[in-house]
């Protein structure tokens, strides 16, 4: 799941050439990923300057200064209580102090709070070639909450529906739609923490109609793809385990021991076999 700042600004995206929306860069170019620096925004480190080192969940991470350089000691924090910025340095995930130092000077990145203070952000012109990305978010992630994106529904009314990402309206909640015709699921609003993402992704715009996601769908052919996976077979093959009646369930149960028997038979007289051969070659 790709998160991005809270306090971009709006002057900065505007002087952006225009891209497409089904680009997973599309919409945000700050990640929260190892190496990432960030202003602590609340508590009693705000104000002071920290650098990403590790990522806990979708809401939390380890940060750390280090402390030698902005004062702040490695610790967990909330992501809403940062403010990303465009530097990242190449670091590894549980990277020690003293590799995340090496990586900083390496980059020579300056870490003065002062110079990065919010009421100067917004005075400094956006320059992106300051801002080169050093590492990549598909060095760990390689399924993004995107429009496009087919994901399957594991919690609600429409649990085990495949539906496809059409629209998001914030790091928790997405606008999901089968479409209906094809799944079931009709076009509404849905926690992302309800969704497992698959592999596979249509090329539609943002808020794209019904009739435009059914014509993605098929000319990607991206629920035949689906249905060919071992994901897809296994949650079929549990669907019609849970439709089994008692009777059916008694028939399966009785074919599975035929089944251990005959296989337990072959490998018994496959393992004499092959005994008496062992014992001819020693006579």
């Amino acid at each position: 799941l790709k998160l991005s700042s809270v306090s971009q600004r709006s002057s900065r995206s505007a002087q952006n050439p225009p891209v497409r929306a089904s680009d997973p860069g599309a919409m945000f170019t700050r990640f929260v990923e190892p190496g990432r620096l960030a202003l602590i925004t609340y508590g009693p480190c705000a104000g002071k300057m920290c650098t990403i080192v590790d990522i806990v969940d979708q809401k939390r991470v380890v940060v750390d200064g280090p402390e030698s350089v902005t004062g702040v000691r490695r610790h967990m924090m909330p992501v809403k209580r940062l403010s990303l910025t465009d530097l990242c340095a190449k670091l590894p995930r549980g990277a020690r102090e003293k590799t995340l130092r090496a990586a900083l000077e390496r980059e020579e990145r300056t870490f003065q709070a002062e110079a990065l203070a919010p009421q100067r952000l917004s005075a400094r012109p956006h320059q992106p070639s300051l801002a080169p990305r050093i590492g990549q978010p598909a060095a760990m992630f390689s399924r993004f909450v995107e429009p496009g994106r087919l994901a399957l529904i594991t919690y609600g009314p429409c649990a085990g529906k495949m539906c496809t990402i059409v629209d998001i309206v914030d790091q928790k909640r997405v606008v999901v739609d089968g479409p209906e015709s094809l799944t079931g699921v009709r076009r509404h609003m849905m926690p992302v923490k309800r969704l497992s993402l698959t592999d596979f992704t249509a090329k539609i715009p943002r808020g794209a109609r019904e009739k435009t996601l059914k014509t993605a769908l098929e000319r990607d052919e991206i629920m035949k793809k689906w249905s060919e996976t071992a994901w897809a077979k296994k949650v079929k093959a549990k669907e019609v385990r849970a439709k089994m009646t008692d009777f059916e369930r008694f028939k399966l149960m009785v074919a599975r021991k035929k089944r251990a028997a005959e296989v337990k038979g072959v490998m018994k007289k496959t393992k004499k076999e092959s005994t008496r051969a062992s014992e001819n070659q020693l006579a």
